[in-house]
Parts: structure tokens; sequence; C-alpha cells
């Protein structure tokens, strides 16, 4: 313990699961980046020979697949009760823009220079999430501990295992 040093860049992790809105577009994320390890997911149907094209969100989505995606415009909605609600343009990653680290079947990919546009995908849609093997559980140093659990803890019954 005593040895032990955090890796480099450590300090710069921030977890998926602290990100909130508004989400900030691909144009703003120029000034003030997202960390590396952040990436967004967006439902999205792609089937192979499905051709470019802009779709108006639709509430179905909600439960299809999510794949790489970047938020290009956000729009603000205020209800009349005063609640905040985001909606964001979003554009779907193709083959060339999707870093290995990020989760995606093969098959799935969007062919290199195709643009698939969603309009006005609400903010609930969008999935913030730690890209592949960038959480602290995966750091090759991490310091790993023993659970030190005393066997008082656990009923006799648990513990009075017969040796054939």
């Amino acid at each position: 313990m005593k040895n032990w040093s955090p890796p480099p860049g450590s300090d710069e992790y921030v977890p998926a699961s602290t990100i909130t809105e508004p989400l900030r577009t691909a144009e703003e994320e120029e000034d003030d980046p997202y960390p590396d390890n952040i990436a967004f997911y967006c439902p999205f149907g792609y089937v192979s020979g499905l051709g470019e094209e802009t779709y108006e969100w639709q509430e179905a989505w909600i439960d299809i697949p999510t794949y790489p995606c970047e938020v290009t415009s956000r729009k603000v909605e205020v209800d009349s009760e005063g609640n905040t609600q985001y909606y964001y343009d979003v554009i779907m990653l193709d083959e060339t823009e999707i870093e290995q680290d990020m989760a995606i079947m093969a098959e799935s990919l969007i062919p290199e220079g195709e643009e698939h546009i969603i309009l006005n995908m609400p903010g609930r849609a969008i999935e913030v999430a730690d890209k592949k093997y960038t959480k602290d559980e995966y750091v090759k140093n991490s310091f790993r501990h023993e659970m030190m659990i005393p066997d008082e803890i656990f009923p006799p019954a648990w513990k009075n295992l017969r040796k054939k």
C-alpha cells in the first residue's frame, strides 16, 4: 500500500453517471471537452443499406438498441410548471468516427460518409456512458485488498461442507 500511486491521468477521470443535462454540443466540446472516457449513445435502428436520411424523433424508438452518436445542437423547452426539457439533434457516428473502445457490434457500423441525423431527441433517450475499459475497475495498477470478512458472521450450516 505504501508504494502504490494512482496511474497518470486518473485525476481527470469523471464517471459517466455524473454527467448531467444540458449535454454539450460538438461545437461546445471544442472549447470545453468531456473527458476521454465519456461517450454518447443514441437509439437508432441501423440496418445495412438503409441509406442516408434525417429522422424526426419517434417515442417508440426509446427501447431500440443504442449506437455511438454526437450532439450537434440543443433546444430548451420550459413547460407551464417550470420544468426544463432538453431536446437534441444528433448525428450517428459512422465506422471511421467510432473509437475502438466504444461498444458497438461490427455488423451495425454505419458505412463511412453516410449521415444519419435524428432531430429533437429528448435528453432522456441519450445514454451517457463510460467507454469500454475506462472505469476505475479496469485500471491496470488498481489497488485491490482482500475483503477480510470474519468467519464468525456466517451461519455454521454454511460452513459445514461435507467432504466425500
